[in-house]
């Protein structure tokens, strides 16, 4: 099973998946993050992985490319994802855009 929390919050949401990312959910993860994407508007978000277990790179670039240009990745430690923009912890996200 897998937890998505979301947190808007200057300007950017926060995403904080919990739990087991696999084949059989990784649509319904994407489709969930899309939904809040599209419909709020938002133009930063930050994928945070921490907690997450991720059982194929392949799931993370998929999230990834489905999003949109604007989408930052932390609490990964994978070589895999240099074409994104990768970020040591969220806060980070407002060095990268100049805010907070």
């Amino acid at each position: 099973m897998v937890k998505i929390n979301y947190e808007y919050r200057g300007g950017v949401l926060f995403v904080r998946i919990e739990g087991r990312f696999s084949y059989q959910n990784v649509e319904q993860i994407i489709d969930s993050i899309r939904r809040v994407v599209v419909k709020g508007g938002i133009i930063y978000t930050v994928i945070n992985l921490e907690r997450a277990k991720v059982l194929n790179d392949n799931y993370i670039e998929m999230l990834l490319k489905d999003i949109n240009d604007n989408v930052y990745l932390c609490g990964c430690n994978s070589d895999h994802y240099n074409n994104y923009h990768l970020l040591n912890t969220e806060n980070n996200i407002f060095k990268c855009i100049g805010g907070i």
